[in-house]
């Protein structure tokens, strides 16, 4: 089973839009996944990130929330109206990243000649 997660690093502001102030115009992101059994301590498991970054049009003056209100569930739901490309996609990727970790299909093998 892999768990995805929505991580936001920073978001990008105009300071003033019309009779709006501090408003959000770019959400800087990462979506990460990773297997149950994934510990860093113990080096087992497997966690995979892509990140980009999500241009917002400008807002609607009728239902702005300022800034200092916004929450993350708030701009998840902004990443997950995403269309280019979906969360689905990016799931799709990122476990197929994982698969490629548990099932490796290349490696750079050690010289022949070396000891």
């Amino acid at each position: 089973m892999i768990t995805y997660k929505w991580i936001i690093s920073s978001m990008d502001s105009k300071l003033v839009e019309g009779s709006l102030t501090d408003v959000v115009i770019t959400v800087h992101w990462r979506r990460s996944g990773q297997t149950a059994d994934y510990d860093p301590t113990t080096e087992t498991g497997y966690y995979v990130d892509v990140y980009g970054a999500l241009a917002l049009q400008n807002p609607d003056p009728t239902d702005f929330v300022p800034y200092a209100d916004l929450t993350q569930a708030d701009v998840e739901v902004w990443l997950n109206e995403m269309t280019e490309p979906t969360p689905a996609e990016l799931d799709t990727n990122l476990a197929n990243q994982i698969a490629l970790l548990e099932n490796p299909v290349d490696a750079t093998l050690p010289l022949p000649w070396a000891e």
